[in-house]
């Protein structure tokens, strides 16, 4: 499978942000996708001459939703671009994906990273940079394969950590955790080591107290409110559980 590479992400990310899906003209859209295929929980939009991978993504969508423990209402539109220029002439965005609301939008014919996106914003809460992207990777695995080790690249995400850390590449925590600062660095560093972290604390901590976070902390919180609502449900203040992610990626 493909796992979504993600070029000039910064500025991408940037101005996703400053474009509302509300701004979306459907109508547009749904004629240049008109080719529509329903599975159990998902409705595809393509091109005529265009495909997707349902049996893949009915897979993993069965595996996730029982890891995350949600319980979709609705099924997700799932639009299936030809390439990023057919993309950008319908949504005005220019990266490879991207969720909006309940729907991904897509250059390819399997997306296991958009479909984290939607879920736990339209379920659970819409977190600081560092979560919102780390618990997209870290659930970039391919049950269909057996495969559950979540990957950047085809590679470890922790193995990457490593490198990054005994590189010293690593940025600072505090930078990670808010939006404008996030996206000035590597996105290549950042989105595994955002996922090796999150991995970490939903292991070590679980998915509920991950969850009881995000509720109460969405990405426009400020650097001291992210802190003190981390420190009241982890018990731990957020830079002793960054120091502990560290401590077991360099034993690795």
């Amino acid at each position: 499978m493909k796992y979504i590479s993600i070029i000039f992400f910064t500025v991408i990310i940037i101005q996703s942000c400053a474009f509302h899906s509300s701004q979306l003209d459907y109508s547009k859209i749904n004629d240049a996708l008109n080719k529509k295929i329903s599975t159990e929980h998902l409705i595809y939009h393509m091109s005529k001459n265009d495909s997707v991978n349902t049996d893949w993504e009915e897979t993993y969508f069965d595996w996730l939703s029982k890891k995350l423990s949600i319980e979709p209402t609705k099924k997700i539109d799932y639009y299936k671009y030809q390439d990023t220029n057919q993309k950008y002439l319908l949504t005005k965005d220019k990266g490879n994906a991207v969720a909006w609301g309940n729907s991904l939008h897509t250059i390819w014919p399997t997306d296991n990273h958009e479909i984290v996106h939607v879920l736990v914003s339209e379920y659970v809460g819409d977190p600081p940079k560092l979560f919102t992207e780390g618990i997209a990777v870290a659930h970039q695995v391919n049950p269909l394969e057996n495969d559950f080790i979540p990957k950047w690249g085809g590679k470890s995400i922790d193995d990457l950590s490593k490198t990054y850390e005994t590189n010293g590449q690593i940025p600072p925590l505090d930078s990670l955790l808010i939006m404008d600062q996030f996206f000035k660095y590597n996105p290549n560093i950042t989105y595994p080591i955002s996922g090796s972290f999150v991995k970490y604390i939903l292991e070590n901590y679980g998915y509920d107290k991950f969850y009881n976070f995000i509720k109460v902390c969405d990405w426009t919180c400020s650097l001291s409110k992210i802190k003190t609502e981390y420190s009241k449900i982890y018990n731990e203040d957020i830079e002793t559980s960054w120091s502990k992610w560290l401590e077991l990626v360099k034993s690795k």
